[in-house]
């Protein structure tokens, strides 16, 4: 399956494109991967959530496009503070990639920020060290830095 990845940060209450490399990205914030041209995601870029949400509703889950529905719901949910709702959504495009490690690993992390953000600290320790085992490229590298900063208070002032 070839799917071209967009990044975006994780700025609540809004997704913002980033149009920086990765390595630029603001390092005290995650980075949520949604899927380029799919179905949802220029509303979700935009901060039209429930557009997003509503479209990819009205398509039927067909297998050839199963990841960024489930990508596409997964961000949208998140970025609603719908987390339960997302971290499903993010199982679902885990599920869906067989033989693509980076796919596979966006969305464990996508699902790591869910849980992170739904209370489950050591969930997102979990999902985002597994998707680094799975791939490392620098959205997983990133997001792990942001966890521990956030679960490490300490090192965050201390970096400041």
């Amino acid at each position: 399956m070839k799917t071209k990845l967009i990044k975006s940060c994780l700025v609540l209450p809004t997704l913002l494109l980033s149009l920086t490399s990765v390595a630029e990205v603001n390092p005290s914030k995650f980075t949520l991967a949604i899927i380029k041209n799919a179905t949802g995601t220029t509303d979700i870029l935009k901060g039209k959530y429930q557009e997003g949400l509503t479209k990819l509703a009205k398509l039927k889950y067909r297998k050839d496009i199963k990841f960024n529905l489930a990508t596409g719901n997964c961000v949208a949910n998140i970025m609603l503070d719908k987390y339960d709702q997302a971290i499903t959504f993010c199982d679902e495009a885990i599920e869906t990639v067989d033989d693509d490690n980076y796919l596979k690993s966006v969305a464990h992390s996508n699902r790591g920020i869910a849980r992170f953000k739904a209370g489950d600290v050591d969930g997102a320790l979990v999902d985002l060290n597994l998707a680094d085992q799975l791939d490392d490229n620098p959205i997983i590298d990133g997001n792990l830095d942001v966890l521990k900063l956030k679960m490490n208070p300490l090192m965050k002032v201390a970096s400041e």
